[in-house]
């Protein structure tokens, strides 16, 4: 399995989950990430490799090497997006409560 660093509370941490590459999410699921981020709303990312991060999302960032990644706030963490299965929302009245972003049956 691959390796992909991301950084949680400060502290840069291994995620071993595939895919090795990245593979960019549609640009409809990019949109709902942004709005999450604008918004500032509360979420869960349930990952790949089952773990679960909660926090604000705040922001969205596109690397040099053209992978998307959300970065939450509280804790603050960064994690790319082909890493994410599904994204629940769960601020009161959000404009939407979930959305999913890859299949778990990777």
């Amino acid at each position: 399995m691959a390796s992909v660093n991301s950084v949680v509370a400060g502290i840069t941490h291994e995620m071993k989950t595939k895919p090795a590459t990245y593979q960019p999410i549609s640009c409809d699921i990019f949109d709902y990430v942004e709005i999450a981020c604008l918004y500032r709303y509360k979420v869960i990312l349930r990952l790949l490799n089952g773990d679960q991060l909660d926090g604000i999302a705040v922001d969205t960032k596109i690397d040099g090497d053209r992978q998307e990644w959300i970065i939450l706030q509280s804790p603050d963490s960064q994690t790319r997006l082909d890493k994410i299965i599904e994204i629940e929302v769960t601020t009161p009245g959000a404009k939407f409560d979930k959305v999913k972003i890859q299949s778990d049956l990777q």
